[in-house]
């Protein structure tokens, strides 16, 4: 059974909440390195002293800021794998859910991708090790799909986990390219299964 939490915990619990809220929304728009505790402060209307209560440090924040936001990603993009449908369908919806993810979390994304290697160095590497583990956790169990399919012969006899990294890089591709140019080169789940799927070259005998 779940521990119930005291009035004090819940307090304290929104309260760092809203903090880490407000410095993902300081921090993808301006950067790690521009935006000061100070800045948090001020934009949450909680005393320096408060913020430092909870966070020793500015990079103490915000390694946990994109670890936690990491965690509540992977949470979501591991549900299609525990439905109870074919493979193809679990690889759609795990495709067509990254796409909602992607959207819905732009901020912590583009967070991640853009900052990650401009935090302090040894911030930057305790990260990028948490979430290349969450990642692969990922992969992992789109691999597995991909190996369930093989069994049955409806996908070929490859290395599932390249098949995975496959797929997944073609769904990156476009949407990081969509969180540069927004809705300059439109795209959705069927683009990505057909490129994936099926063979785009239409020339005529393909010699690989």
């Amino acid at each position: 059974m779940e521990k119930k939490l005291s009035r004090k915990e819940r307090e304290f619990s929104q309260r760092k909440k809203e903090i880490l809220d407000i410095a993902l929304s300081l921090f993808s728009k301006r950067g790690f390195h521009n935006v000061t505790m100070q800045d948090i402060a001020r934009k949450s209307e909680f005393a320096v002293g408060t913020i430092y209560k909870f966070f020793k440090t500015k990079e103490d924040l915000y390694r946990e800021l994109v670890i936690k936001k990491g965690e509540e990603i992977l949470s979501l993009l591991i549900k299609p794998f525990e439905l109870s449908v074919d493979e193809m369908l679990k690889i759609r919806k795990a495709i067509e859910t990254k796409i909602n993810v992607f959207i819905e979390n732009k901020d912590a994304i583009y967070l991640y991708l853009t900052e990650t290697r401009g935090a302090a160095a040894y911030v930057s590497i305790n990260i990028d090790e948490k979430i290349k583990d969450l990642y692969f956790s990922y992969l992992e169990k789109l691999a597995e799909v991909f190996e369930d399919g093989i069994k049955k012969g409806i996908f070929p006899d490859m290395d599932p986990f390249l098949l995975a990294i496959g797929i997944d890089s073609i769904s990156n591709a476009f949407l990081f390219q969509e969180m540069e140019r927004p809705g300059e080169h439109p795209f959705n789940v069927d683009l990505i299964l057909k490129i994936f799927f099926r063979q785009i070259y239409i020339g005529g005998k393909l010699n690989v």
